[in-house]
């Protein structure tokens, strides 16, 4: 009876020690699973991170190059205005130029009728100043016939008594 409790002894210490042992690999099994679900966790929120600071880039990434392109778009109407504005000047002077072009030609015509008008009168004056002349001309060739007529009668003696009567009415008038 003695051995069979020294028996029941052994076997109850070795079921405590399998208990023992099945006890401590369950624990180490249970803290390889907490810790693998852990390592998970931390690999999880890691990868949560990154993508967070990805879309954080991309983000900063696609506001600068908005902003790069509003610069650029900004820059190109600044230069388009720019440049509107030198054609318009472009534009302007070469009215400008043409309405002096205009007024020169205008003036050149004007002067050039006004050098024509100052001919044709000077012509005017000339015909009438030589027609004048000849006139004057005409009629002292009249009178040089006149004359010659005059003392012709008077040679012949035809007109005595017109000389007498011309002569008695200058001393009427004295």
């Amino acid at each position: 009876q003695q051995q069979q409790q020294q028996q029941q002894m052994l076997q109850q210490q070795e079921q405590a020690e399998q208990q023992r042992i099945q006890q401590e690999a369950e624990e180490a099994e249970r803290q390889r699973i907490q810790a693998a679900e852990e390592q998970a966790h931390q690999a999880q929120l890691l990868a949560q991170q990154q993508e967070a600071e990805q879309q954080h880039q991309a983000q900063l990434l696609a506001e600068q190059q908005a902003a790069e392109q509003q610069r650029q778009a900004e820059e190109a109407k600044k230069q388009q205005a720019m440049e509107t504005e030198r054609l318009r000047l472009q534009q302007q002077q070469a009215a400008e130029q043409i309405r002096q072009q205009e007024a020169q030609a205008r003036a050149e015509q004007e002067r050039h009728a006004q050098q024509q008008e100052a001919e044709r009168l000077r012509q005017q004056q000339e015909a009438a100043a030589a027609a004048a002349t000849q006139q004057v001309k005409d009629e002292d060739d009249d009178l040089d016939e006149l004359d010659k007529e005059l003392d012709n009668d008077d040679a012949f003696g035809d007109d005595d008594d017109l000389g007498d009567d011309l002569d008695e009415e200058f001393e009427d008038w004295s």
